[in-house]
């Protein structure tokens, strides 16, 4: 399940850094994003991403440069991404999905599921810490946002803004490992993002 989990998330996140450098020459907004945050628990610090997402070609490895991304999946919401590099081909990332986020609007987080009714405002998130973007390991830790609120500030067609709190683990590991230690966590305060909006079509998304 973490595997499969992993592997969706992470074609995700990968097209939408890919879109998320793109201009279509209908005045999108695409000057660089940002998200920031601080987090302790398991471990304590700041993450603090700013730029473009590189586009590479299929296949390609991605460089090792901190970038931010947003994608609108349709009706589907709209996907932050943000990668920050640590140095030694390591960093943290993290994504947040937002399901019909709405200018000043607060969403909750919901953990693994957000719900399909139409209609309903919910986030999912989750931060993975110290991973390596090519070569991501599942030993490393992939906290899921089990609780806390983003506010969206401003929405448009090319850009989104907006703040964030919450506090994740590595709820995946625990459902499938019970008897290994505690999961690592993060408790995640000052969130921010402002990032520039694409479009992208689920469709489009191939399985690895």
């Amino acid at each position: 399940m973490r595997t499969r989990l992993h592997a969706a998330v992470l074609t995700l996140l990968l097209a939408s850094g890919a879109l998320g450098a793109c201009r279509d020459g209908t005045g999108i907004d695409d000057s660089p994003g940002s998200i920031g945050f601080d987090f302790a628990g398991s471990a304590s610090g700041t993450f603090a991403a700013r730029g473009t997402a590189p586009v590479v070609a299929p296949g390609a490895e991605y460089p090792y440069v901190s970038f931010t991304s947003a994608v609108r999946l349709g009706t589907a919401g709209i996907t932050l991404n943000a990668y920050q590099d640590l140095g030694g081909h390591r960093g943290n990332r993290i994504f947040i999905h937002l399901r019909e986020p709405a200018a000043g609007a607060t969403l909750n987080f919901q953990g693994l599921y957000c719900g399909d009714a139409p209609g309903v405002r919910c986030a999912l998130g989750r931060f993975d810490r110290d991973v390596d973007l090519n070569h991501p390991s599942f030993d490393t830790p992939q906290m899921t946002f089990l609780s806390g609120t983003v506010h969206v500030t401003s929405v448009t067609a090319t850009r989104i803004r907006g703040t964030f709190s919450g506090h994740a683990e590595d709820v995946l590991l625990r459902l499938e490992t019970p008897d290994t230690p505690p999961p690592a966590t993060a408790d995640v305060v000052h969130g921010t993002f402002d990032v520039p909006v694409t479009d992208f079509a689920p469709s489009q998304l191939r399985a690895p």
